[in-house]
């Protein structure tokens, strides 16, 4: 009975991942299209930062928290599939914009069903494996950026360049003639209607509600007062601010690097849009999920030898790499360039996983879809809307050169990757304090809390 259970668990976690791979296609295809889509709509790179940065997470900070009190609350497999299917429709949409205004509504659009993905899947691993089994589990969801994001690369690049070589595609009834660029996007929108299938055909794993005990009624559940939500968060508080700010950091220095890896190999190196597509595609999909497996690997193995705060130590061998590997941006060669990024991207694809274990590890189970949401704000707010903005700004004003784009990149990771080390290295103490506040929590029926 426990074999049909775990597998069952790991069914779950491999749809998840899936579908987490399917919102990093429709998310990073627009990384691999910037430079047609400022050259159609005359853009600055500002504005390109703006459109993948802040047009893509305000909804993120309007709908996160609502959605993390109804992923605590309903059916999460379906409040994902509805998250997928409005994702897909957005990212139609974003292939016939007319306008670059059209076009930010579009990745709005995207942002908000995408906000849906992360409470829910967190959530729903949390209760369908055990804390120890947790970094492995999640870091095999992590690798969904690396597949998401190569199936973009790859498939995207390739696609472009068959569709520039025959002047892009011709109007339907009702369309006008498509760019080349715009057919990406209607082709890269098809996987999510796949993944809004296969998310119904899961079944909800019973809501672990303190230890090991479990609710599996399949109820709708009163949600336990903010008041006392916020009561355990304060008492947690060093280690929530740690683990969330320290990952928020962590994302606007990978994402804000990750953004422009494209868009820096066309204007430095002078490579094709499938040059760029497919190398670097293999880069990230080989070295993204290696870097994915070897921590969640690692923090397992760890966290079995009794190390309460091995998830942070796993995050810290990410940080120390990503450190030593960002000075790729200065190769004189696209060879090297292209070597030096393989070592980036193993150490960027190390530390998600583990970052969201290490947040489910101190959420007792009722909590995880709000603290989820809390997490996925914070990260997206911060990481991806500022990251790409800022790399874009430095490049308009201060790295101004035709090869500026390769400094702005390297200043992001010399500046902000230092000061992620610091906080996670802070909290590792709160951190494992945490941890046993979170084994001791307990749910009454009233809604009440005592930890």
């Amino acid at each position: 009975m426990r074999g049909v259970v775990e597998r069952r668990a790991w069914w779950l976690v491999g749809v998840l991942t899936f579908t987490y791979a399917v919102s990093f296609l429709d998310r990073t295809i627009l990384v691999l299209l910037l430079q047609p889509i400022k050259e159609h709509f005359a853009l600055s790179d500002t504005m390109l930062g703006l459109l993948h940065g802040f047009g893509f997470v305000l909804f993120y900070l309007l709908l996160g928290l609502p959605i993390g009190r109804w992923v605590d609350r309903y059916e999460r497999r379906f409040i994902a599939a509805l998250g997928a299917l409005t994702w897909t429709i957005m990212t139609a949409i974003c292939g016939l914009a007319p306008n670059f205004t059209v076009l930010l509504l579009a990745r709005l659009g995207v942002g908000a069903g995408e906000a849906t993905v992360g409470p829910a899947s967190l959530s729903m691993i949390g209760d369908a494996l055990p804390s120890d089994q947790q970094p492995r589990a999640l870091s095999v969801y992590a690798m969904g950026i690396s597949i998401g994001s190569a199936m973009a690369l790859i498939a995207g690049g390739w696609l472009y360049n068959v569709l520039q070589q025959h002047g892009g595609m011709p109007g339907l009834p009702l369309i006008r003639k498509l760019e080349p660029w715009q057919v990406v996007f209607l082709v890269a929108c098809l996987p999510g209607f796949m993944a809004a299938a296969s998310l119904m055909l899961i079944a909800e794993p019973p809501r672990r509600l303190s230890g090991e005990a479990s609710d599996s009624s399949g109820r709708a559940l009163a949600p336990v007062r903010i008041a006392d939500v916020l009561k355990y968060v304060r008492a947690q508080g060093a280690a929530y601010a740690g683990i969330i700010g320290g990952s928020s950091a962590l994302v606007l220095v990978g994402y804000g690097i990750g953004t422009w890896i494209p868009t820096f190999l066309i204007r430095t190196y002078g490579l094709s849009m499938a040059q760029v597509g497919i190398t670097y595609g293999f880069i990230s999909i080989l070295s993204g999920l290696s870097g994915a497996a070897t921590a969640g690997q690692v923090a397992s193995v760890m966290g079995r030898r009794n190390h309460r705060d091995a998830s942070l130590i796993a995050v810290l061998v990410a940080l120390s790499g990503m450190m030593l590997c960002s000075v790729f941006t200065l190769a004189r060669d696209a060879t090297t360039a292209f070597g030096g990024l393989a070592a980036f991207m193993f150490f960027n694809g190390m530390p998600f996983g583990v970052c969201a274990a290490a947040l489910n590890q101190i959420t007792p189970g009722r909590l995880r879809g709000q603290m989820s949401a809390v997490f996925h704000i914070s990260i997206n707010v911060v990481g991806v809307g500022i990251g790409p903005l800022l790399v874009g700004w430095l490049t308009d004003h201060v790295f101004t050169a035709g090869d500026g784009l390769r400094y702005s990149m390297l200043s992001l990771s010399v500046a902000g990757l230092p000061l992620v080390m610091l906080i996670f290295s802070l909290i590792r103490r709160r951190f494992v304090m945490a941890r046993e506040a979170a084994d001791q929590w307990r749910t009454f029926s009233s809604g009440g809390v005592l930890s």
